[in-house]
């Protein structure tokens, strides 16, 4: 696509987006709030939240989505205009950049399941989930996610031995794709082994979101060319070949790929919209309220208290300090991405 067909996409787009979000989404709420119209089912107490409600919260995620779609709109416009989209995403590099990438990922996964107490990751630890899987059925409610990953056994709610059998898959897997032996087969099973475990901790009315980019990335690792160096499976592949060419060469390596790139940069791309996300949430929610250092405090002294951190409970108690901490945070999260453009200045985040 030429990048004046991108363009006049992108204004169509932003055109379609704003009719939804501001003319069309308003009436949805109103016509749920009474009881009728799609969004009705999934409105909960209307008489505790009331509309004001439901109406400030759209125009909260309006906002922040109008904003977040505009600079990413403008940093594809701008890969596009310099006709440098599809090298960001597929120039070649070599594939040991992607198996560091693969070791790093899988070596932190497999820490959390082995030792979960070194930070905290819902449902890593199978004791635990042990312990949820014997709650009352009323507590449950399977997440989406968790219901198609465990489609094939059949099983509405997984009791204990499943989850410890899981549970030993992903283990197994992420010692499979550590040491690169059936690799693309270990990625797999880690990254389902370590989702099925995650939203089954969060299908008990209560979830977060510190695991989801990290099982996402183990996800896309599992599909990228992740063996292809470093790994098992490529000294096997080597010796297959010499024993048709009957010369082996240790140091060969594989060649240069562009399928080796696109993995990282769909990571990286990831954390950047996170990052993006959160301040765009911070600045929707609290506006510039949030960097006068009060907000940050209240985070400061509930988790200090929480988790016996003096430091964090001190800190607290001087929000004029916090300030300038809010402020760089904000700015670190809403400027990421030019890092991604800019890979010059990415040392200095």
């Amino acid at each position: 696509m030429s990048p004046r067909r991108w363009t006049i996409a992108a204004v169509a787009g932003a055109l379609g987006w704003g009719v939804f979000a501001f003319l069309l989404m308003p009436w949805l709420i109103g016509a749920g709030f009474e009881g009728s119209g799609p969004l009705a089912p999934v409105m909960g107490d209307r008489e505790a939240n009331g509309l004001p409600f439901y109406q400030d919260t759209s125009s909260q995620i309006a906002r922040k989505a109008t904003v977040f779609g505009l600079v990413m709109g403008g940093v594809l416009l701008t890969l596009v205009r310099r006709g440098e989209l599809e090298r960001h995403f597929f120039a070649p590099i070599s594939p040991r950049t992607l198996a560091v990438v693969r070791i790093t990922l899988v070596a932190m996964q497999l820490t959390l399941l082995l030792l979960p107490q070194s930070y905290g990751c819902w449902g890593c630890d199978p004791v635990p989930s042990a312990r949820l899987a014997s709650l009352d059925a009323g507590f449950y409610r399977a997440l989406p996610s968790l219901e198609l990953l465990l489609a094939p056994f059949g099983s509405p709610r997984p009791d204990a031995q499943l989850l410890h059998a899981v549970w030993m898959a992903s283990v197994v897997g992420g010692v499979l794709a550590l040491i690169g032996l059936w690799t693309r087969a270990g990625l797999l099973a880690l990254a389902w082994g370590s989702t099925v475990l995650v939203a089954h901790a969060y299908s008990f009315r209560e979830y977060h979101h510190p695991e989801s980019l990290f099982l996402l990335s183990l996800w896309i690792l599992a599909l990228a060319p992740s063996g292809r160096a470093l790994s098992l499976d490529a000294i096997l592949q080597r010796i297959r070949a010499s024993t048709r060419s009957g010369r082996f060469d240790p140091d060969a390596g594989a060649p240069a790929t562009g399928m080796a790139r696109w993995p990282i940069a769909l990571i990286t791309w990831m954390v950047a919209i996170t990052y993006l996300d959160a301040g765009l949430s911070k600045v929707a929610a609290g506006g510039l309220a949030w960097i006068d250092g009060h907000t940050l405090a209240h985070y400061f002294a509930r988790d200090g208290l929480a988790r016996g951190h003096e430091l964090g409970v001190f800190l607290a108690q001087h929000p004029a300090w916090l300030s300038p901490m809010a402020a760089g945070a904000l700015v670190f999260e809403l400027s990421f991405f030019a890092a991604v453009l800019y890979p010059r200045i990415a040392p200095i985040y």
